[in-house]
C-alpha cells in the first residue's frame, strides 16, 4: 500500500493488473483503465506477462477529482475504446 501526491492513469498494454484503490478493487486489463487520485491509498498485483503505461499527472488545485470520485461514489476503473488501447 502506497500514496503520492500526484494523480496517475494506467492504461493496459498487455496482461491483467489487479489494482486496490481506497478499498475498491478491480482489474485494470484490454478495455479497462484506472484513475488514481493524488492522496488515494493503493496496492497492486500482477502475475506473468504483461505491460501497462503509468501516467503521473500533476494536481491541479483548481479541480479536485478525489471530492468528484467520493461525491458520487464513483468507481476508479473505466471502460476505453480501442483506440486508448495497447
Amino acid at each position: 500500500m502506497h500514496r503520492h501526491d500526484h494523480h496517475q492513469v494506467v492504461l493496459p498494454k498487455c496482461g491483467m493488473l489487479d489494482l486496490e484503490i481506497s478499498q475498491r478493487g478491480g482489474l485494470v486489463a484490454q478495455g479497462v483503465e484506472a484513475f488514481i487520485v493524488a492522496g488515494q491509498t493503493h496496492a497492486f498485483s500482477a502475475k506473468y506477462g504483461n505491460s501497462f503505461v503509468v501516467a503521473d499527472l500533476p494536481v491541479d488545485r483548481t479541480m479536485t477529482p478525489r471530492h468528484v470520485f467520493e461525491r458520487f461514489q464513483m468507481s476508479p476503473f473505466f471502460a476505453i475504446g480501442p483506440e486508448a488501447q495497447g
